[in-house]
C-alpha cells in the first residue's frame, strides 16, 4: 500500500503497536469460538509484569484468521498508563486482506478498518480513508511477511492508528532466546526505520519474543503459554 501517511513518533506508537492483540470483530470470524493455536505473551517493562498479550490463530476456508485481546498497565512517576485493544486480522496467500481494530490508548480512542477487493486496499482510520496497492505488514508482528528471510523494505501498518510507516526488515540469523520457560532456538530479526524493534520467530514463522525501548524503558513480550488444537 502506498505510504501516503507520515510516520509517527516512535514512543507512543511502539508501545501501542507491540501490545496489539486480536479479537473477533466479524470480518470472517463471526460466531467462531475455537482456534487451531492459542498463544499468551507476558509483557514486561524494565523486568516488571505490565500486562498480557493473548492471540488465537485459526485456518479457515483458505484463510488464516487471528484474534486476541491486550490489557496493559504501566505505572510511571507521573501516573499510570493504561492501554487496551481488540482487533482482528485475516490473511490469505501470505498477505493481509482484512483488519479491524479498536484501541483505547490511555483515553485516546482509535478505530481502524482495512479491506481489499483483491487489487486495491481501502484503509479507514479514525474517519479518514486511504486507498492504495501493495502489501502491508501490521505491527502486531505475530507472523512474518512473505520473503522475510531476504529482508528489505516493508510498509508497516500501525494497526491501532492506521498510519503507514516505511521501514526495513533484516534477518540477523539463528539465535537462542527465552520463551515457554526456557532458552530455545529461534530466528532473530530487526525492524528499523520508522521503528526500532527486535523480533524472534520460531520455525513456523510465528512470534515468540519481542523487545524494544519505549520512552527510555526496555519492554519485552515473552511467549509464556502455547496451546495447539
Amino acid at each position: 500500500m502506498a505510504t501516503t501517511a507520515s510516520a509517527v513518533p516512535q514512543g507512543g506508537r511502539l508501545l501501542r503497536a507491540c501490545f496489539l492483540l486480536v479479537v473477533a470483530f466479524g470480518l470472517a470470524l463471526a460466531g467462531r469460538s475455537t482456534a487451531d493455536e492459542a498463544r499468551t505473551f507476558q509483557v514486561l517493562v524494565e523486568g516488571k509484569p505490565a500486562g498480557h498479550f493473548q492471540v488465537r490463530i485459526a485456518d479457515k476456508d483458505g484463510a488464516t484468521e487471528c484474534r486476541a485481546v491486550a490489557r496493559v498497565e504501566v505505572k510511571t512517576l507521573v501516573g499510570t498508563f493504561r492501554y487496551s485493544l481488540e482487533s482482528q486480522e485475516v490473511w490469505r496467500d501470505g498477505r493481509l486482506v482484512g483488519l479491524r481494530t479498536v484501541a483505547d490508548d490511555d483515553g485516546t480512542k482509535h478505530d481502524v478498518n482495512l479491506t481489499t477487493d483483491g487489487a486495491v486496499a481501502t484503509l479507514r482510520a479514525d474517519g479518514k480513508e486511504t486507498k492504495g496497492r501493495g502489501a502491508v505488514w501490521p505491527t502486531t508482528y505475530w507472523r512474518l511477511p512473505p520473503g522475510a528471510e531476504k529482508g528489505g523494505p516493508v510498509t508497516l501498518l500501525d494497526s491501532d492508528t492506521g498510519k503507514l510507516i516505511p521501514a526495513k526488515l533484516e534477518q540477523l540469523g539463528a539465535d537462542k532466546v527465552r520463551f515457554l520457560g526456557k532458552e530455545q532456538a529461534a530466528t532473530k530479526y530487526r525492524v528499523s526505520g520508522g521503528v526500532d524493534v527486535t523480533l524472534w520467530y520460531d520455525a513456523g514463522g510465528r512470534l515468540v519474543r519481542e523487545t524494544f525501548v519505549e520512552s527510555g524503558h526496555r519492554t519485552v513480550l515473552e511467549l509464556t503459554e502455547q496451546t495447539d488444537k
